[in-house]
């Protein structure tokens, strides 16, 4: 085991700015090298604002038509969906076909397997990407998610793939039962307290009168009243050819309430 590290103020200030250095994928939304959950129950429409975020960050677009994200290449690792629905739903929200995207369908990867970190690894470096979104939390390991300490283990593995520079978007289910009864979003999610504990942002996604919206229900980076939060919806095009996610205005919502 490696000796601890002692740092006085000017190697604090150095560390301090290296940490600043690293910046943001999304300001004030997504940090460089972070670590996100997008907690949300089954069919509350998590998958396309996960998708739209990575359409965001192929094209160097806005998310969810609001927010302004970095450009980069995109590493996806599907374990739960397959390409098969996951190809309609990219093609739909438009993103080109020769986007910088790696997709990996099904492949069994799991973080806490050495040999697949570090072809995660090389393969981040490789192509330079910034950006790794994971499909689910439960289907990437082999360790007992009821555990706190196997989940802190699981975040050591994820460390790695964060420090050569990769932000991990996470999507995790809600327990049975939706939403429930919990006024915090995240609080909802299932697995012991660490899998949310150790990360830098919470989004959680809900579903009501057929709007949906993500809200910031954690962050270490942005005071409370800065955090995202934003009502929006997932739209069909007149010839169900083409898919949008934008924000709901304030109308739209008051009218689908009082219908």
């Amino acid at each position: 085991q490696s000796p601890i590290t002692f740092l006085d103020i000017p190697r604090m200030e150095e560390e301090a700015a290296k940490s600043a250095a690293q910046g943001w994928i999304m300001e004030g939304g997504i940090p460089a090298g972070g670590l996100v959950y997008i907690p949300a129950p089954p069919a509350f429409g998590k998958t396309w604002v996960v998708l739209d975020l990575l359409r965001a960050c192929l094209t160097g677009g806005k998310w969810l038509q609001m927010y302004q994200v970095e450009r980069t290449p995109v590493m996806y690792l599907d374990e739960e969906m397959g390409v098969a629905r996951v190809l309609p739903r990219i093609q739909k929200l438009g993103i080109p076909r020769n986007s910088e995207l790696l997709y990996a369908n099904r492949e069994g990867v799991k973080l806490d397997n050495q040999k697949h970190r570090e072809q995660l690894c090389d393969t981040i470096r490789k192509y330079n990407v910034k950006l790794v979104v994971v499909a689910s939390l439960t289907r990437i390991h082999n360790q007992d998610e009821a555990s706190n300490r196997d989940m802190a283990s699981l975040y050591t593995c994820m460390r790695e793939i964060k420090d050569v520079g990769a932000t991990l978007v996470v999507c995790h289910p809600d327990r049975k039962g939706g939403q429930g009864d919990s006024g915090v979003g995240h609080d909802r999610a299932r697995g012991a307290g660490e899998i949310m504990a150790a990360a830098d942002m919470v989004y959680s996604v809900e579903k009501n009168d057929g709007i949906h919206r993500i809200v910031c229900t954690k962050s270490r980076l942005v005071a409370e009243e800065d955090a995202v939060k934003c009502d929006f919806l997932i739209e069909d095009s007149e010839d169900r050819q083409a898919v949008i996610v934008r924000p709901a205005i304030s109308e739209e919502i008051s009218s689908r309430r009082l219908a």
